[in-house]
């Protein structure tokens, strides 16, 4: 997104609410925060908070609404269902077929359990409660370093990196 475009979208912002008082340095910052906001998307983010809400909105509560008008929910039941048609299709004996057969997530919840574990387990209702707290777990991480700006992660990456040099 350009600055030209985001000062639209800050135009929309501080025309719709009389509380929200805009200067050039926090102009500047919710420019930096945002940035990497494709302009429809946040554009529509932003009508839509406006048209709903009574308050002003935050950078955090823009960037989560872009978050969920651009992905697809994760949902444990559907990762749930790729496990047990690996189970189906590749068995105990290829399980790295079966890893690659599954999204991301359900791939990274199936790893922490074992999928020989799942397909010899005993106890398939405790695997499966199991895999849905790990699941939901690994969704919400994955959430909120969706909402942490690309710019913000290389600076906390760099931050690291000296205090691991020290």
């Amino acid at each position: 997104m350009t600055e030209n475009e985001f000062k639209v979208i800050f135009g929309i912002i501080v025309a719709s609410y009389d509380s929200f008082k805009a200067d050039k340095y926090k102009m500047a910052i919710w420019y930096e925060e945002l940035k990497d906001i494709p302009y429809k998307v946040l554009e529509s983010c932003v009508r839509s908070w406006v048209s709903t809400n009574k308050w002003a909105p935050t950078i955090a509560d823009l960037r989560e609404t872009a978050l969920k008008m651009s992905s697809e929910e994760e949902d444990w039941g559907k990762g749930w269902e790729e496990v047990l048609a690996a189970i189906s299709n590749f068995g105990y004996t290829r399980p790295e077929e079966a890893y690659a057969s599954m999204s991301e997530i359900t791939e990274k919840a199936t790893r922490r359990i074992g999928f020989v574990n799942i397909c010899m387990s005993e106890n398939i209702a405790a695997d499966r409660a199991n895999f849905r707290d790990i699941y939901n777990q690994l969704s919400e991480r994955k959430k909120k370093d969706l909402l942490i700006p690309a710019n913000v992660k290389a600076l906390i990456n760099a931050t690291l990196l000296q205090i691991e040099k020290k």
